[in-house]
């Protein structure tokens, strides 16, 4: 119980900071929202809502798309902000410290990953609602679906953590690996289902995929299998226990043989 206090401690220190960062350096953050709110206007401009609107059997395609951007927003917000955490750490001239933790370096990285959503979930909240005025759904139906994505993408959320510790790892090994993680993102952006529907079970392998679905169903009110939600949970899991796996194993291979220093 100890430990677990001290963990959501450590939450509530890094929002803080987050949140005292954020606000310091204004146009910094005001230049973040800009670009989570370009990468939607371009999603929403180069696809084809009506069509996915007919295949959801809804009128409004635009919340269809608009679901599965905030999934893949919170998901890459996860996984870069772990995966550049080594890097940004050591230039910081904490990762030292963060060795010497008397929790897991992995733990410490998920605190600050869930900080990190925190605020991005500011960013997603405003956009979402500015929606609302070219939608034909209310203020209310919005809240409601910002609540399902909030609740199932901690699920996503998780997996996506754990490719990023994949990422990490690589920095830790390689060094200055992280800036893949940003072509990574739109990658997923692409083949995932953020805006087309799912055409192949592989899609399924990305973390959020099956969220995205989840919600577009719940939100809609359609029939929601037992095995999607099983599959859901069991990717997710899988690739935080991947990326734990890895992340470890390269970090006790760099303690003992490597440097922590040449980054």
């Amino acid at each position: 119980m100890r430990r677990i206090k001290k963990v959501w401690q450590l939450f509530w220190v890094q929002l803080y900071l987050e949140l005292k960062s954020n606000l310091r350096y204004l146009p910094a953050t005001l230049s973040q929202f800009l670009i989570y709110a370009g990468a939607l206007v371009a999603i929403m401009l180069f696809s084809d809502t009506s069509e996915m609107g007919k295949l959801y059997h809804t009128n409004n395609g635009v919340f269809i798309i608009l679901i599965g951007y905030l999934f893949w927003s919170l998901g890459i917000s996860q996984l870069g902000s772990c995966a550049m955490a080594i890097e940004s750490n050591e230039k910081a001239g904490i990762l030292e410290s963060e060795v010497q933790s008397v929790f897991p370096l992995w733990l410490l990285y998920l605190i600050q990953a869930l900080a990190d959503s925190a605020i991005t979930w500011l960013y997603l909240i405003v956009l979402s609602i500015g929606t609302c005025l070219f939608t034909s759904y209310s203020l209310g139906e919005m809240i409601w679906l910002l609540i399902l994505t909030f609740i199932l993408s901690l699920i996503s959320n998780v997996g996506m953590f754990g490719l990023g510790l994949i990422f990490a790892a690589g920095s830790l090994r390689f060094k200055q690996l992280g800036q893949w993680s940003t072509i990574f993102q739109a990658i997923l952006l692409m083949v995932s289902n953020v805006y087309l529907p799912i055409c192949s079970v592989w899609q399924e392998l990305v973390p959020y995929v099956g969220g995205v679905e989840l919600v577009r169903k719940l939100f809609l009110g359609q029939r929601i299998f037992t095995m999607q939600i099983v599959n859901y949970l069991l990717v997710n899991l899988v690739w935080l226990i991947i990326g734990i796996f890895i992340f470890n194993y390269f970090f006790k291979k760099e303690r003992k043989n490597g440097s922590f220093e040449a980054f």
